[in-house]
């Protein structure tokens, strides 16, 4: 991987993340189909790069994150902190499993492996379409924090956006959308940390040239992303978008 591809994998990660769409299923696409990468190298390095976006959430979210350690350190069993310890519990344990199984198994060429990723958006896409339609104001209620680990944990297949899924599934659950965002945006920072520390462990990456440059690059695209998304969130339906990228996706495959 030369600068280039690393500044525009990096890219698509950083604006990606924080949209509700798949941004491992678009830097994956990217990697398998113009830098001819393996799709489970590919996969792999589109999980490293959620470093970067996780450190931007952290910095962007700093007071909420702040307000959430305090009161796990003084016991203080909020109902924010108790839906996000069950949400992070699940999906964690979850998603591991589904990491570890789907990874260790991928045997698949580029043309499949769109066609896999492309269902998986349009898939997305409608969950959000449906979703957006529900939304109202509630109140958190720690037991959701169950559910949403469910759904962060599906999202650890490519294809399936994890904020897309935590979003759309708060939606149905009834959350207003800006509470949505921040929930999903704050539940993603625990899970993507720990899953990094896994891969760093598991499945170290060489730290060269490249692979600096495009942490550098998703942490400042992920951060601009946020500050916009949180603006413009409701003035923008991302399900049509994500719904008509996967069909093109599907359809690409036939080229490959």
């Amino acid at each position: 991987m030369d600068i280039f591809e690393a500044v525009i994998i990096a890219l698509i990660q950083g604006i990606t993340e924080w949209l509700p769409i798949s941004s491992e299923g678009f830097t994956t696409l990217f990697m398998v189909n113009f830098m001819g990468m393996e799709a489970k190298d590919a996969i792999l390095l589109a999980l490293y790069l959620h470093m970067g976006t996780v450190l931007a959430s952290l910095i962007f979210f700093r007071k909420d994150v702040k307000e959430l350690v305090t009161e796990a350190f003084s016991l203080q069993m909020t109902p924010r902190l108790l839906f996000l310890g069950f949400a992070t519990v699940l999906s964690l344990t979850l998603g591991g499993f589904i990491y570890f199984i789907f990874l260790d198994s991928l045997h698949i060429d580029g043309a499949v492996f769109t066609v896999f990723i492309g269902v998986l958006l349009v898939i997305t896409g409608l969950l959000q379409y449906f979703a957006k339609k529900k939304s109202v104001n509630k109140e958190i209620q720690p037991r959701d924090g169950w559910i949403l680990g469910i759904a962060q944990a599906m999202a650890t297949l490519p294809g399936i956006s994890r904020s897309g899924t935590t979003v759309s599934t708060l939606l149905f659950l009834r959350y207003g959308t800006r509470d949505a965002l921040k929930l999903s945006f704050l539940m993603g920072i625990p899970a993507v940390l720990v899953m990094s520390v896994v891969l760093m462990l598991t499945r170290p990456i060489v730290l060269d040239t490249a692979a600096i440059v495009s942490f550098i690059v998703s942490f400042l695209s992920g951060y601009i992303t946020i500050a916009l998304l949180m603006r413009v969130a409701e003035k923008i339906n991302f399900s049509y978008f994500c719904i008509v990228f996967g069909l093109l996706s599907i359809g690409a495959a036939a080229l490959l």
